[in-house]
């Protein structure tokens, strides 16, 4: 009898160890404020897909053509180069090429966007810091580029097509 007590006590503890410990470790983490991140669904060995989030530096390895946003930047300090590849929309004015929103310091270079309603856009102009984006053609949208603040520089970019070719609210340097 004192065998079996002994045995449900040692169990008892290691269960109780574990919930305190799970407890500790998902308490590590604050979800509100980007401490946890996930992979990008694209980018090294996967090819990038209409709609993908990229969490980390991407290099596409293909056209891409888009019934819906092209990609979506996901996290703060993220390059994108196309590498030349082009991101080809259908024309729809909701659809965006690249669209970000709350991020800093990010590069979009390579890249050939064309005929999405808007090119490149971000949905919230008054908190990005360090864009830039070089060596960029935006062809055939409503808005080539939309959205972007000060602090966004602009390098060897061809814009042709669009009805407005840089639209901003605070500037573009």
């Amino acid at each position: 009898m004192s065998n079996k007590r002994g045995e449900f006590r040692r169990l008892f503890f290691i269960v109780l160890v574990l919930i305190l410990l799970s407890i500790v470790f998902i308490s590590a983490f604050n979800f509100d404020n980007d401490d946890v991140k996930i992979n990008a669904n694209c980018g090294d060995l996967t090819a990038c897909n209409c709609g993908d989030t990229l969490m980390n530096n991407t290099n596409l390895t293909g056209d891409l053509e888009c019934s819906g946003n092209g990609l979506t930047i996901g996290d703060h300090n993220v390059t994108l180069d196309c590498a030349g590849y082009s991101i080809i929309g259908d024309g729809d004015f909701a659809d965006s090429g690249i669209v970000f929103a709350l991020k800093y310091n990010l590069s979009i270079i390579n890249c050939n966007i064309s005929t999405f309603g808007k090119g490149v856009t971000a949905t919230d102009s008054n908190v990005y810091y360090n864009i830039t984006i070089i060596n960029t053609t935006l062809v055939n949208h409503t808005y080539g580029l939309n959205g972007v603040s000060s602090n966004t520089t602009l390098k060897e970019n061809n814009f042709t097509g669009n009805g407005y070719g840089v639209y901003s609210n605070t500037g573009v340097d």
